[in-house]
């Protein structure tokens, strides 16, 4: 009997709220604006090369569910390799662009976007033979919610399902700031709010392996009033060990790791290097 192709998905709930305004907010209210000065988003041949990357571990897979999705750029290429992808994101406002680029691409109904939290997938339990957190999204997590993380992704996984995440190789992103805190700015013309200033200060903190991203957005609304928005992030910098020990005690096993480096140049902090790790849930 063939197996039923398809997964089946609830309503979405509320991201937990953690009293930290970080990125609920960000990408809550500003996810618009994410999209437009976020490249990665909409970058394809990005995405080729990636696929290229992990292609080699998806033989078999009929399903696949995309955390973190963003616009849903994986959500898209799986799709288009034939493969009934969801993809579960906070940001109503990216899940709205990337469902508008699925129609667009006529890649519906077999691919969708949904909100969601990702500690609390909107997704019936076995019914996955694939699961995806890249683009970095990982490290946003701290070791305890990671290790939520992997059991959420453990439960909505059939029997061998694999998860593919990607980790910044933390030596090359410790290199590359060569001093303990840096700050760039630059101006970037949106459509949302046209032209909006954005300045990073970024620092390293050795001891506890992450750095602290203050990232600043000026822009006048449409009152004529200037805005000052700032949102933090802290990524964890990861050993691929600790994804390894964190994955095991859910019940995966490291099946493989692929090294990526970015040759193109658009991409020279937490893309420009990055190890991919692929687990397989024990049967």
């Amino acid at each position: 009997m063939e197996r039923e192709r398809s997964v089946k998905y609830v309503m979405p709930v509320k991201a937990e709220d953690d009293g930290f305004l970080s990125l609920e907010d960000y990408y809550g209210f500003y996810g618009d604006l994410s999209y437009e000065i976020d490249g990665e988003h909409s970058d394809r041949e990005l995405t080729k090369v990636e696929m290229e990357l992990i292609g080699t571990y998806l033989s078999g897979v009929e399903t696949a569910v995309h955390l973190c999705c963003g616009a849903g750029r994986h959500v898209a290429a799986f799709g288009r390799l034939g493969i009934l992808s969801i993809g579960v994101d906070l940001s109503p406002a990216l899940v709205a662009v990337g469902n508008s680029i699925l129609r667009r691409e006529r890649l519906r109904p077999s691919t969708l976007l949904v909100v969601g939290n990702v500690l609390r997938l909107p997704i019936a339990s076995g019914c996955v033979d694939c699961v995806t957190i890249v683009g970095n999204s990982f490290s946003l997590l701290a070791a305890d919610v990671g290790e939520r993380v992997f059991r959420e992704m453990a439960r909505i996984l059939r029997t061998k399902g694999i998860v593919i995440l990607d980790i910044p190789l933390a030596d090359h992103i410790v290199a590359s700031l060569r001093h303990s805190r840096r700050e760039t700015c630059r101006r970037v013309p949106t459509r949302s709010l046209g032209e909006v200033e954005i300045v990073w200060a970024r620092e390293l903190d050795q001891q506890s392996r992450s750095i602290r991203s203050v990232e600043t957005y000026l822009f006048w609304d449409n009152s004529g009033y200037r805005q000052v928005k700032k949102v933090q992030f802290v990524f964890h910098l990861y050993r691929a060990e600790e994804i390894r020990v964190m994955a095991a005690a859910a019940g995966f096993e490291l099946v493989g790791m692929v090294e990526h480096k970015d040759v193109s140049g658009r991409y020279l902090g937490m893309l420009s290097r990055r190890l991919f790790l692929i687990m397989r849930a024990k049967g």
